[in-house]
Order: C-alpha cells, then sequence, then structure tokens
C-alpha cells in the first residue's frame, strides 16, 4: 500500500470522496436525540488511545456523530456496540493516508467521520464495523505510526524555520545591544521560547513514536 500520494484529486479520488459524504450515520441507528461533547486533549502521538477511547464511548452507548474544532467530539445516544475506530491524519496540501482510508472503508464496512483540528493537520475518523485480523490491526497501526513519524519531521521544519532565524537575530542584537530596545528584546526571547517548545514538542513526539514501532515490532517478531 502506497502512502505518498500528492498533487490534486484525480477523477477516481474525487468521485470517492462523494462516496464518503453519502455514507453518514442514519438516523435509525441512534435510539435518541441526546448528545453529550468531549474534549480530547492528549498529543497526537497519543492517536492509539484516541482511537480506544471513541470505541469505549460507543460500547457505552454513545456513538460519534461529528468532531469539531479544537478536538471537540459530540456522541449521541445510541445502542451500545463493539466497534473499531481509526482516525487518520493529513498535513496541509498532502493526501497521504487516503490510500489507507480508501483500504477501510472498502473492506472493512467503515464509516468515516470528519474531523478537523485548529493545529498543523487535519484529521478524520474511521468506524469500522468488521472484526479485524491480528495481520489488518498491525498493518493499520503500521500505517498511522508511519504517517505520524512523517508529520513529526514536518512540524520540526516548520518550527525550526522560525527558530533558527530568530537565534541569529538574537546572537546579532546581544553583539550590538544598543541597537535594539527592551521591547524587541522581549519580543524576540518569547519567540525563541514558543519556536523552541514547538520545536521539541514534535521531536519528542517523533521519539515517542519511533519507540512504540520498535515495541509493537518486536512484539510480532516474537509470536
Amino acid at each position: 500500500m502506497k502512502l505518498h500520494h500528492f498533487g490534486a484529486y484525480s477523477n477516481d479520488e474525487k468521485e470517492y470522496l462523494s462516496l464518503l459524504k453519502s455514507e453518514r450515520p442514519k438516523e435509525g441507528e441512534f435510539v435518541s436525540k441526546a448528545q453529550i461533547t468531549k474534549h480530547w486533549l492528549r498529543p497526537y502521538w497519543r492517536a492509539e488511545e484516541l482511537d480506544e477511547w471513541l470505541a469505549a464511548q460507543e460500547a457505552a452507548g454513545w456513538r460519534l456523530e461529528r468532531v469539531g474544532f479544537f478536538r471537540r467530539f459530540v456522541f449521541r445516544e445510541a445502542k451500545p456496540r463493539d466497534v473499531a475506530y481509526y482516525m487518520t491524519f493529513k498535513f496541509p496540501k498532502e493526501f497521504r493516508m487516503f490510500d489507507v482510508r480508501y483500504w477501510i472503508t472498502r473492506t472493512m464496512k467503515a464509516d468515516v467521520v470528519d474531523a478537523y483540528t485548529m493545529a498543523s493537520y487535519w484529521m478524520e475518523c474511521c468506524r469500522i464495523t468488521s472484526p479485524l485480523t491480528p495481520e489488518q490491526k498491525y498493518e493499520l497501526f503500521y500505517q498511522k505510526n508511519n504517517y505520524l513519524r512523517h508529520l513529526s519531521r514536518m512540524g520540526m521544519l516548520m518550527w525550526a524555520i522560525f527558530f533558527v532565524p530568530i537565534i541569529i537575530a538574537l546572537v546579532l542584537a546581544s553583539v550590538n545591544p544598543s541597537s535594539v530596545r527592551t521591547l524587541g528584546y522581549v519580543l524576540l526571547f518569547g519567540a525563541t521560547i514558543v519556536s523552541g517548545l514547538g520545536l521539541l514538542y514534535y521531536f519528542f513526539g517523533w521519539l515517542f513514536l519511533r519507540r512504540r514501532l520498535r515495541q509493537v515490532m518486536q512484539g510480532e517478531s516474537e509470536r
């Protein structure tokens, strides 16, 4: 399965996206109009836990209906059911998990719920109703981990673009302090801290995902 799809949508992809929009949850699948709203505040590298959390909500009688900005998950009362959830991600102007989502919806009887987040990436949620084989579970894990490590690298690059010039400006300002006002120093230090934290955030995520991949691959090799 290839995950390196870039550029404009093909005609087949446009047709498939139109199909996804028509495959929304049917009204009769819910038992009432009662809703609850919850937020998921953990970082992106905890995506496995997010999938498990969504599945646990439906097992308790609350099915995911939609996802809004700032990771606001809206659940609607439904019959408890054992299903699996799988969040897909994409960086702006990328389409790299399209093949995974296509595979899931075509072979695993999955619904798709649009999900957006005010961050550097967008998400979509696949609700899988058919049982998963161990091979499918491993493949889904690997594909997501692979993409999230890519997202981590892109995030580090994005913050480095801000961080490096700011450090250079800070060094130049320290060489000639008279040329910079106090407010300028405050802004430079603030920008340095923010961009540095952003860089560390994605670097830590990359380390976590790489370690998690090694753990799973070691477990697979021992089976």
